[in-house]
This record gives structure tokens, C-alpha cells and sequence, in this order.
């Protein structure tokens, strides 16, 4: 009896805290459910073979398929080179001074340009200065281009957004659907049900300004940090090491640290890092991680104007911590499970790069 090739089959990998480069020999790599259309189709494998000469028959490279995400430095013999994530490292810093000059240079000149201009605090700390805005954000933002330039030098492209090798935008909106009201309700409510007596308004044209860099540069902001924590990072070491477990015990605390809020703060940001660390392993990319972190500083954004501590760190009341935190959990389990949804997937398997699938 001839077996169907156009059923969704499940996949087949090992559970978390296990990493592989290549497929399982006893096991027939299948398209899983949902695939996304641009992925091309996996054919299925001949059973009267024996299984090493059935993965020959259909691909010269075996160890494309069946990766994980942290795992993508494999996809290539060439890519998974001990000393990939060395040059990685240093081009990434190289690449941050570079940028870091031509933003600062740049920023001189408007000002010297247009000296009517409002400048930035030294220490751009007032959220309701369209310049501290615009700076603070922007300053984060610019390290997309930092981790392209890595990941280029690095020779894996677009691996760093999905084992699909391209990001999928598609798969990121069917969850937003449920992700942004959620956190919109999470992030307003408490606000207009508890301190609508705090809120202020300011001028005009700064309201206008600051609402504006916020739809333009928070989830470029938002986007930056996952590519760095929960992208490049765990793939570099994932170079190295299987579990993707040591992913996260290096990115989450760097992560954490660099955050200025007080102990019970800093505990709700090392929560969200393991999420979206784990929701990156899960999902096989960084859509899901980069929809919730901007699904939740956008709407703090928005409300800045109106807010003038809205985006001040240090001290955190236990409330909100407990509030965001719970949020956090749940729509990680919601992601989650959606994930099994979308790919035909158990609990903690995660989705898996397909054979024949090439970066791009």
C-alpha cells in the first residue's frame, strides 16, 4: 500500500533540553502540519529502504534537516565551524562601535543643523522629551543591523530568523490576533482603572512626536533585543553545545542586568527572557518572542505621553510585577500551544528545520 505524500505527517525530534545535527535514522523526515507555504514540500522516503540509503536518495546534505532553532549554526558544514561564533563575537563588536560613531556623528549634525531642535538629557531620562525618546529607542534599534552584519559574516543569513530560513510573518499575525489585545488590556487597564487620576497631558506637537517614534521605533526597539538574546546568542553557543538550555543560562541574566529595575523587577524580566527564549526554541524562530516584547513595550509607549513614569525603571510596585508576570505565563501558554496547533506538534517538541530547505 503506497503512502499518501500530500497527509501532513508530525514531526519527529527529541524533547527539550536534547539537541541533534542530524535526523534520526529510524524515522522518515515529514512535512509537518501547517508548514508554511513558501517552505517547499519534503518528500517521503521510500520504506523498502534501509534508512542511510533512503536519506541519500533524496538529499546530499542529511544534516540540513531536523535541526532546532538554536541549532541552526549546523545547517552547513562550513557555518558550524568551531570558530564561527568567535568571529561572530567580534565582528558583532566591531560592527556596534562603527554604528555607534555614525549615529553619534550624525546626531551632532542635525543639532548643529537645526539648532531650534530640542536636545537630549544627558542620561536620556525624561520619557516626555521627544529627543530622549527618539534616542533612547533608537539607540537599541540600530543593533539589528549589527547582528545582520554577524550573522552575514557568520555565513548563516537567514537562519537567524526561523529554521524556515525567512521570517514568517503569516505565522506572527494568525498569534497577534490573541497576543496585542491581550497585552493592550494587561498594559491599559490597570491605568485607567487605578491611577486615571495621575494622568497629565503635555503640549501638542510633543504628544504627536513621541506617539510617533513609538509606532515607529518601539517594536524596532522590541525586535533588536530578541535578535540579540534570544537569536544570535543562543545560536552561537548552540555552535557548540546541544541543550538549549545553555542559551539561556548565558542570555537571560545579560539580558536581566541590563534592565534598571529594583530585585522584584528584575525577577519579572528574567521571567520574560525564559519565555521568549523558550517560546524561540519552541517556535523554531524569533516571530513569537519579537510579537510579545512588542506587543508590550508599544503599548507603554503609547501611553508615555500621558504618563510621565511610564517609562521609568528602579523602584517597581509588587502589583504591577505580579500583573505583567501573570501575563507573561499565560500567553506563553497560549503561544505554546498554538504552536502545537499550527505544526502538529506534542508538548514539548519543538519545530524543527525540514530537509531540502536552504537560507536565504
Amino acid at each position: 500500500m503506497e503512502r499518501d505524500e500530500t497527509r501532513p505527517q508530525p514531526q519527529h525530534t527529541t524533547p527539550v533540553g536534547v539537541g541533534h545535527d542530524e535526523p534520526h535514522t529510524n524515522t522518515l523526515p515529514v512535512r509537518p502540519v501547517g508548514l508554511d507555504a513558501g517552505a517547499p514540500a519534503q518528500p517521503v522516503l521510500p520504506t523498502t529502504q534501509a534508512p542511510d540509503e533512503a536519506m541519500a536518495a533524496f538529499s546530499t546534505e542529511p544534516r540540513w534537516a531536523n535541526l532546532p532553532y538554536h541549532r541552526l549554526a549546523h545547517v552547513t558544514p562550513s557555518s558550524g565551524r568551531w570558530w564561527r561564533p568567535l568571529v561572530m563575537l567580534l565582528m558583532f563588536v566591531v560592527t556596534t562601535l562603527v554604528v555607534a560613531a555614525v549615529a553619534t556623528g550624525l546626531a551632532f549634525a542635525v543639532h548643529a543643523i537645526f539648532p531650534e531642535l530640542r536636545r537630549p538629557t544627558e542620561d536620556l531620562g525624561d520619557s516626555r522629551n521627544p529627543a530622549d525618546f527618539f534616542y533612547g529607542f533608537l539607540s537599541v534599534a540600530l543593533f539589528l543591523p549589527v547582528v545582520w552584519v554577524a550573522v552575514r559574516v557568520g555565513g548563516r543569513r537567514g537562519t537567524i530568523h526561523s529554521v524556515f530560513g525567512h521570517y514568517r510573518w503569516e505565522f506572527m499575525a494568525r498569534a497577534a490576533r490573541v497576543v496585542v489585545p491581550v497585552s493592550a488590556v494587561a498594559v491599559l487597564a490597570p491605568i485607567f482603572l487605578f491611577d486615571a487620576d495621575t494622568l497629565t497631558t503635555t503640549t501638542r506637537s510633543t504628544t504627536l512626536w513621541i506617539l510617533l517614534f513609538a509606532v515607529l521605533l518601539v517594536p524596532l526597539q522590541a525586535a533588536a533585543e530578541e535578535y540579540v538574546f534570544r537569536g544570535l546568542l543562543p545560536q552561537m553557543i548552540g555552535t557548540w553545545l546541544r541543550s538549549p538550555v545553555w542559551g539561556v543560562l548565558v542570555a537571560a541574566p545579560l539580558f536581566t542586568v541590563l534592565h534598571g529595575y529594583d530585585a522584584v523587577g528584575l525577577v519579572d524580566i528574567a521571567l520574560f527572557a525564559v519565555c521568549t527564549a523558550y517560546l524561540a526554541w519552541k517556535s523554531g524562530g524569533l516571530e513569537l518572542p519579537v510579537l510579545l516584547h512588542v506587543s508590550n513595550n508599544l503599548f507603554i509607549g503609547l501611553i508615555t505621553p500621558f504618563v510621565p513614569d511610564a517609562l521609568a525603571q528602579g523602584e517597581t510596585e509588587l502589583w504591577s510585577v505580579v500583573l505583567s508576570a501573570v501575563t507573561t505565563l499565560v500567553l506563553t501558554v497560549w503561544m505554546s500551544r498554538f504552536v502545537d496547533r499550527e505544526y502538529g506538534l506534542t508538548r514539548f517538541q519543538p519545530v524543527v528545520r525540514p530537509a531540502l530547505t536552504r537560507a536565504v
